[in-house]
């Protein structure tokens, strides 16, 4: 079991990514941290990992509870030096530069097990092909693999849809919600969310209030959007009820101000004003009440950023854009596609799919 208690991070440049955050995470938790781009969702789960990688850059108060669990953590992307590296040597190694071992050779009967669990042919371990020429998916399930022979009890994948095809997607969210482990994840793909997770954490940063806020919720992902969207519009109901009904009661006292103090300018007789100076007094009182009457504050979200293109900023629809004509599309001696015939003609939307490793990216 994973426990959090008052966690705060903070950049060394004074911008708060989470404030106070108070988590337990159980077996069978599958956790999905969500929020807009930059809220620092990958510098949280860094910190679960291994939070002297994170004070690099970034202040760190509260505890992080892992009581020794073994914790395996897939980044967003992999280092490229693995690259050039040879399949096998991926499983051999810790790091890149490294030499390989002897001794460690008889790990990969262990990988053959787990990359046969995932859906990859165990002899690709024989191949000559390098870590430079598998597809998206197909480097998201050798990372998986390889955590998976440490034997972890607790899963930690930032963005890991990114890259992949709709077969690894389906791949992804079947082995989340059949995994034996707690899983946390970060991730923006809706479905995988709607599929998978059963407690969410939203991390946002909201610009007015110069602070950083987050929501947890035990539940899944559509029953936590409907929700906020309630809770966003009830907010801003009462928040404009109290307004109009703060404006009125305003209104009316500043009205009644005047006319005492008219009273006070025009009326001589001391026992009569003793009276208005009293109710002055009054008056002036309920304006300083008034000042912090409402009870409903309105509720500051993060709004994500869109971008559009103007509509007269079009292609004529006979213009050709691309004219691709190839014989053989291939990496080194591995021949991909052959006959590669397209022409895109004005505002054409063209989707290349394809199972991973077939050469889309290429």
């Amino acid at each position: 079991m994973l426990e959090i208690k008052d966690l705060t991070i903070e950049t060394t440049n004074g911008k708060s990514l989470i404030s106070d955050l108070d988590l337990v995470v159980n077996n069978e938790d599958r956790m999905a941290i969500i929020g807009e781009e930059g809220n620092g969702k990958s510098t949280l789960l860094k910190a679960i990992y291994n939070s002297k990688e994170v004070e690099k850059y970034c202040y760190i108060s509260g505890e992080i509870s892992k009581n020794n669990l073994i914790i395996g953590y897939l980044e967003q992307s992999l280092n490229p030096n693995w690259n050039d590296k040879y399949i096998y040597e991926y499983f051999l190694k810790d790091f890149p530069e490294e030499e390989v071992e002897y001794e460690r050779y008889e790990r990969l009967n262990d990988v053959a097990k787990q990359l046969s669990k995932l859906g990859v042919a165990p002899e690709i371990l024989e191949t000559e092909r390098t870590i430079g020429t598998l597809s998206g998916g197909e480097k998201v399930k050798i990372q998986i693999a390889k955590l998976l022979t440490h034997n972890p009890d607790i899963l930690l994948l930032d963005e890991p849809t990114n890259d992949l095809d709709i077969e690894t997607l389906e791949w992804l969210e079947d082995f989340i919600v059949n995994s034996n482990i707690p899983i946390i994840f970060v991730s923006h793909d809706e479905t995988l969310l709607e599929g998978t997770a059963n407690l969410i954490l939203h991390m946002e940063y909201v610009k007015t209030q110069k602070k950083a806020r987050h929501t947890v919720q035990r539940g899944d992902y559509q029953t936590y959007v409907q929700n906020r969207a309630r809770e966003i519009e009830k907010r801003e109901q009462d928040y404009g009820r109290e307004k109009r009904e703060y404006l009125e009661a305003k209104h009316k006292l500043s009205h009644r101000k005047s006319i005492v103090r008219s009273a006070q300018i025009r009326i001589k007789d001391s026992a009569v004003r003793r009276r208005l100076n009293k109710e002055m007094h009054v008056i002036k009182a309920r304006e300083k009440m008034m000042e912090g009457w409402r009870q409903t504050e309105k509720l500051e979200t993060e709004d994500p950023i869109y971008f559009s293109f103007d509509k007269e900023s079009s292609i004529p629809n006979g213009k050709k854009i691309i004219e691709l004509d190839l014989d053989e599309l291939k990496i080194g001696d591995r021949v991909l596609a052959k006959n590669v015939e397209l022409d895109v003609y004005g505002p054409s939307k063209v989707g290349i799919i394809g199972t991973n490793g077939v050469g889309k990216t290429t």
